[in-house]
Parts: C-alpha cells; structure tokens; sequence
C-alpha cells in the first residue's frame, strides 16, 4: 500500500508575529471565546497520489488537551473533522499499517463555521528507524533527552561531526546534547547533511553530518533533547505525516516553544 548570513529583518519579524499568533489563537490562553470550524482534506499514499480508504486522522490541542478525530475517510482519502477550535495542534493519522506522527505542529486560524483545508502524504519508516522509534520516545518523555547515536569521525577545523543515528532520529531545529569523557555541551541543530545532501530529517541507519558548536571527540554520544510539551502523538508510530498543501487557515512547520520562547521560522511549502 505504501511506497518504499543571519536572519534578515523580515524573517525575524515574521518569527515574532508567529509567536504572537501562537498565544492569541488559543482561547484558554487569552480568555477568550474560541471559534469553532472544520478541517478537512485528502490523504495519500508517500507517492502523493493514491487515496488511503480508512484511515482516521487525529488532532490533539497543545494547550488544552482535547483531541478531535475524523470519521475514516473514503475511497477517495477524503477525511473531515468538525467541531475543532482555532490553536495549535499536533496531529497524527491511525491506519491499519500503523500510526503516523506530522513532522511539525499546525495552526489553525479558524473563524467560526470556516473550513482548513489540508492534503497529507503517510511517509513510512524503514525497518530500523522504526523498530527504534517507541524507545526512542519513551526515554524522551521519562528522562528529558534520548540516546540518538554516536559521533565516528570529527573534523576539528570545520567542527563537522559526522553522527552514526543508531534510534530514532535527528531533526533541523531539535536541541542536542553532546557528552564523552571530555565532552558535555548542548546545542541546537541548525542544518543537516545527509549523504552530501541537505536534509530535514536524519533516521537510525542513516549518518549525519552537523556542525558542532564546541570540539567534540570520536565516540562522543549524542542525545536529543525533550521540547517542551510537544512529543508526538504516537510513541510507537511507523511513519511520518507530511502535509503536502493546505490553505491560508493552516500554518505549519516545525515549532519549538523552549524558555527563550523563540520559534523557528514557519514555512510554506510549494503547491504542486
């Protein structure tokens, strides 16, 4: 079923009117009434074209709790949740293959009785990746920050680490901790390479290559640190949610709410 410089002025003005967006679209935040909507849409195979019949997708409020769920969708992958408030929402899709979490949080902009709409690709793990993923998760929700791999070769005049991911994964954005004998430090990750290509995500089987913001050492290990609130739906999940399109209702990437409040820049990516 499935198939194998600095940030200019406008980008960071753009950040901070996201995180304005974040708190004002949620109304036990603000105190406000919540406007009630619909989201809906299609979803597909990876390959972007081939509807999924029955599957259910899942929202759940990251301030509230409260989770929304579609009816399973029809032959045409046609799903529709109603009843959902504006706000910021993880989101996953339920099949019989197996769960997938989104690769970032959404935010709905929704007045009442308008709809989202949004089209989703099920992107599914390889084998490693995902006989690793729940672990991976589970020491993430329990101690804060989760084993991910081991750094094999280090370039100490570039501070380019090449990271052998051994579970789960690493992701643009995430914040790591680097520790060995000599080494402890934390950082974020802000590019990653993968096979000499830039990439957004990096798997367990697959090496990274990243810069180090301190000198790190051959078998260092690298842990992936918990962002607050946000661990996926799903500890177990097969794959991935990627949102293919959505409409002017939906913002979307991958959002970190850390102390210093500062998101990563939201992006749009090109309709086909």
């Amino acid at each position: 079923m499935f198939q194998g410089k600095k940030l200019g002025t406008s980008v960071i003005f753009g950040a901070v009117l996201f995180v304005i967006f974040l708190f004002s679209a949620v109304g036990t935040i603000c105190g406000q009434d919540n406007p009630k909507g619909k989201v809906a849409g299609n979803i597909y195979a990876q390959d972007g074209n081939t509807p999924l019949e029955g599957v259910v997708i899942k929202f759940k409020n990251v301030s509230t709790g409260k989770l929304y769920e579609s009816r399973k969708s029809d032959t045409k992958g046609f799903f529709e949740v109603v009843g959902i408030e504006r706000g910021i929402y993880h989101y996953g899709v339920l099949t019989s293959k197996g769960n997938f979490n989104a690769e970032g949080l959404v935010g709905l902009k929704l007045k009442a009785n308008e709809t989202a709409k949004m089209s989703i690709a099920l992107k599914p793990y390889s084998n490693e990746a995902a006989l690793t993923m729940e672990e991976f998760y589970n020491d993430l929700d329990v101690n804060g920050e989760s084993y991910v791999g081991r750094v094999v070769e280090y370039d100490a005049a570039k501070k380019n680490a090449q990271v052998q991911v051994e579970r789960g994964f690493i992701q643009q954005k995430d914040k790591i901790r680097t520790k060995g004998k000599e080494t402890d430090f934390k950082q974020g990750v802000d590019q990653l390479e993968s096979e000499g290509n830039k990439v957004k995500r990096v798997y367990a089987g697959q090496v990274a290559s990243l810069k180090m913001k301190q000198s790190a050492k051959v078998d260092d290990m690298v842990f992936v640190l918990k962002k607050r609130q946000f661990l996926p739906l799903f500890a177990g999940a097969g794959g991935i949610a990627a949102l293919l399109a959505a409409n002017g209702l939906i913002t979307w990437g991958i959002v970190s709410l850390d102390e210093d409040c500062v998101p990563c820049s939201p992006y749009v990516p090109k309709k086909k």
